[in-house]
């Protein structure tokens, strides 16, 4: 049985990440590291249905704890994937991990649609694989990573869209923990192709690696603008963006 202060909490902090306005957000996200998120994880496993779909979750990782408490994972990514996600198109899911969005991206398209998810982690993997089973989903799963070049498990985004005989590409969720740059690099001919709607997380490992800036060069190249993932209004420039990755660490961006 869930504990309802938790749920309560957990939904409190999902409400308020995707809010789009945040009074105070970098004293109480230091609060809530501090002195709340090591005090609500637990150590065991659950199979849980939420929303309509089946998760087994580990409670002692923040990202299924939020799941399993809160209704859900980034609820700034759900909004726009809610949004923009259609039956019947096809979607990619890069950074796929155990399927917290993987799974509701195949929801949205339906038996019609098509979804390529892309986690390289091999566990990690295993576990995207054993959740697709509990909702018997049909999902292209790929124990890769993409990458800008083909060598050994990292393969372009160009390569398997060829390899693969993907004739079109509706949208695309980048999460790779500062690899994003990598991964456009080795995907402009399917991204001008195709030209998905994509959000992507732009991180401060990027900041750091220097690759955060060359990633918006090129996809500004290739004709993106970037929207806000809480409001959906388009920065004024990369200024924005990076002032913003900045302060919080990382931020989910809507481009199209």
């Amino acid at each position: 049985m869930k504990n309802p202060i938790k749920v309560i909490l957990l939904r409190i902090v999902n409400f308020y990440r995707g809010s789009s306005v945040k009074p105070f957000g970098k004293i109480l996200r230091k609060f809530y590291l501090k002195y709340i998120n090591k005090k609500i994880r637990e150590n065991r496993k659950v199979v849980a249905k939420i929303n309509g779909i089946k998760y087994e979750l580990n409670l002692n990782q923040d990202s299924e704890l939020e799941t399993y408490y809160g209704g859900g994972y980034e609820p700034e990514v759900v909004r726009i994937v809610k949004q923009y996600v259609k039956p019947g198109m096809t979607v990619m899911d890069v950074g796929a991990r155990i399927g917290l969005h993987t799974l509701r991206l195949k929801k949205l398209v339906g038996n019609q649609g098509k979804v390529f998810a892309i986690e390289p982690d091999e566990k990690t993997f295993l576990l995207l694989l054993k959740n697709a089973k509990l909702n018997d989903y049909s999902i292209v799963a790929e124990n890769k990573a993409l990458s800008d070049r083909n060598e050994g498990k990292e393969i372009t985004l160009d390569a398997y869209t060829e390899t693969m005989n993907i004739n079109g590409l509706d949208f695309i969720k980048i999460d790779t923990d500062g690899c994003e740059y990598q991964i456009i690099k080795g995907g402009l001919d399917a991204l001008k192709k195709f030209k998905p709607i994509m959000v992507i997380e732009f991180n401060r490992k990027s900041l750091e690696n220097d690759s955060l800036e060359p990633m918006f060069d090129l996809l500004a190249s290739l004709g993106y603008s970037f929207f806000q993932s809480r409001n959906l209004k388009e920065y004024p420039g990369k200024k924005s963006i990076i002032n913003e990755v900045s302060l919080k660490g990382n931020v989910n961006v809507l481009c199209e």
